[in-house]
């Protein structure tokens, strides 16, 4: 069973050249899993895959970065992998953006899941899960 943690959204900018860039925002929000690095990768139709780039962990943002010079073009699909101690995957999700030469931003919301063999429940998320019963 997947659980969800949190919402990505993605933004691609203003166009540079023959690509632009794609920002990165994850909260946090109910994270068990200690998470010491994270990265993105885009892949998508007639382009070679961006990355994967590191994005920052902070306390107060949760993971945030830029993968720059994204080819323009529809079906993008954008990446994220959170990683624990040691590289174990703890969270991953993906979701698909129209990366085009525009000012306004294409939003994209995508949902990591917890990997629960590499980030087990602890008892008191047990616990947080039975007062919601």
């Amino acid at each position: 069973m997947f659980r969800t943690i949190t919402t990505v959204f993605c933004l691609a900018g203003v166009a540079c050249g023959d690509g632009a860039p794609v920002s990165v925002m994850v909260p946090l929000v109910g994270d068990h899993c200690d998470i010491d690095k994270a990265q993105a990768t885009v892949t998508g139709p007639g382009m070679s895959q961006v990355g994967p780039v590191n994005l920052n962990i902070t306390d107060f943002a949760g993971i945030v970065g830029e993968i720059k010079d994204v080819p323009l073009g529809n079906g993008r699909k954008v990446a994220v992998v959170a990683f624990a101690e040691h590289d174990l995957v703890v969270y991953e999700g993906a979701g698909f953006v129209n990366v085009l030469a525009e000012t306004t931003p294409a939003p994209l919301a995508l949902i990591l899941h917890r990997n629960w063999a590499n980030c087990p429940a602890e008892d008191d998320e047990d616990d947080e899960d039975d007062e919601d019963d």
